[in-house]
């Protein structure tokens, strides 16, 4: 017969000042394992590893990610201006690390639209494929950005 490991509940946003402030009290009694603070806090290791960055002044990725990425796709689309882009387009010529897979493109992009700086339509994948995607065309404010941004450096 075989027995299932009791499930963890995901960590919950609202307990995470109790949670770190427990993680400090075990830290200070000298407790370093970070599957034995796991348990103890009934959350995952992962969870754990998050939380101990965060303490050593460790950098948010997402900010990192929203700093940095949105410009690459403006120059690259400047050098475009009549082309239509994925998301999975871009990341690839931009050459992003497996963490910025074209999910994250996609939220750039739309964070780009939102601002009016690329325009988006949605079309075939290719004409034997029933499949859509999203495609991104730089805009004229787009372009006024993406130039005021190259002459700054």
């Amino acid at each position: 017969m075989v027995t299932m490991a009791p499930r963890k509940r995901p960590a919950s946003r609202a307990e995470k000042p109790r949670r770190m402030e427990l993680l400090q009290q075990l830290l200070t009694e000298g407790v370093t394992r970070t599957y034995v603070l796991a348990a103890r806090l009934q959350v995952d290791e992962r969870t754990i590893q998050r939380y101990l960055k965060e303490q050593e002044g460790g950098a948010d990725r997402r900010i990192v990610f929203y700093t940095e990425l949105p410009p690459r796709i403006l120059q690259h689309m400047r050098c475009y201006p009549q082309t239509w882009f994925s998301a999975r387009d871009l990341c690839r010529v931009l050459s992003q690390p497996r963490s910025y897979n074209s999910r994250m493109g996609h939220r750039a992009l739309q964070v780009l639209q939102r601002e009016g700086l690329v325009r988006a339509r949605r079309e075939q994948r290719d004409p034997s494929s029933r499949r859509m995607c999203t495609r991104y065309q730089i805009t004229e404010a787009g372009l006024r950005r993406a130039k005021g941004e190259a002459s700054r450096q």
